[in-house]
């Protein structure tokens, strides 16, 4: 007989014990109890890891897009005199010249926005979601329910885009299975 747990289970003490007498476990953790109690919970899992249920955070760069902000891009793009570059006898200078001026512009129209994407949030939230989704919050807290719903209707849209794209090789006649797949 082989014990199983090696953490304390109720203070520093290993009070609770799980023994097997050959090796069917591929995961065991000593967690803290669901109920109401000053023992710690063992979850012994037959295959897999044990997944947390912490969240895990992690922040992601990104740019909103929409058409009038490429039609903005368009028109400034327009009204930039790249003579200069012409004028310019290193090619160095004159890539760097453009590089920079171009960047500015590409900040100024499409600004940089962080979001917070966590392990806990559905297989389809993208940035581009979480921040319609947090104007579509402005909005309603502003009481421009016109524009809100309509802000609604494009996360729907998106999300609806993004599932597509997740079950577009998926045969719902034979592989029931992957339909329900995170």
């Amino acid at each position: 007989m082989v014990s199983l747990v090696h953490q304390p289970t109720r203070g520093p003490a290993i009070l609770d014990r799980l023994f097997v007498s050959e090796d069917c476990f591929s995961a065991v953790k000593v967690l803290a109890s669901a109920i109401r109690s000053d023992h710690r919970a063992i979850i012994a899992l037959p295959s897999g890891p044990i997944i947390g249920r912490k969240k895990t955070r992690r922040h992601v760069v990104t740019r909103r897009r929409s058409p009038q902000q490429h039609a903005d891009l368009l028109h400034l793009l327009n009204l930039v005199d790249f003579s200069a570059l012409r004028e310019e006898s290193d090619a160095q200078a004159a890539w760097d010249l453009f590089y920079s001026v171009t960047g500015r512009i590409l900040d100024t129209i499409y600004p940089i926005r962080k979001v917070t994407m966590t392990s806990a949030d559905p297989q389809y939230y993208t940035p581009g979601i979480k921040l319609l989704l947090r104007r579509k919050n402005k909005l309603m807290k502003a009481g421009r329910l016109e524009e809100a719903s309509a802000c609604a209707r494009r996360v729907g849209q998106e999300i609806e885009r993004v599932t597509s794209a997740h079950l577009r090789d998926v045969d719902p006649r034979h592989c029931l299975r992957d339909l329900w797949r995170p």
